[in-house]
């Protein structure tokens, strides 16, 4: 009998340690998908965040993106197949922000962060 229940305790130990493993990885690969990214990383689904079709924006000063077009934009044309271009990225780091197409200027919505690798 101890036996037993020895051996249901260890089984659902081993359950809910599988079940936390599979709610992290989930999380986690969320979180990626709209958070930081890599001048240079390609293939990025980041459709959870931006839609196929948006312009995003660059803005030297933040205080600037409600009154002044951005000083860097890119359309997302396809927002599940990402590619964050060191052409358009490059010395743009920091958060981009959704363009409203009505105004040409941004709004508060950041979309994306892009970071440059250091390189050591």
């Amino acid at each position: 009998m101890k036996n037993s229940l020895g051996l249901l305790r260890i089984g659902l130990l081993v359950l809910l340690i599988t079940s936390c493993i599979v709610v992290v990885s989930a999380s986690a690969k969320s979180t990626n998908s709209c958070g930081t990214v890599y001048v240079g990383q390609m293939n990025l689904d980041i459709s959870g965040c931006i839609p196929s079709g948006t312009t995003i924006g660059w803005w030297v000063l933040k205080s600037e993106i409600s009154v002044m077009p951005p000083t860097v934009s890119s359309k997302i044309e396809d927002s599940t197949s990402f590619n964050a271009d060191p052409s358009v990225f490059t010395g743009y780091t920091g958060y981009w922000y959704i363009v409203n197409p009505s105004t040409g200027l941004g709004t508060t919505d950041k979309a994306i962060k892009v970071m440059e690798k250091k390189v050591k």
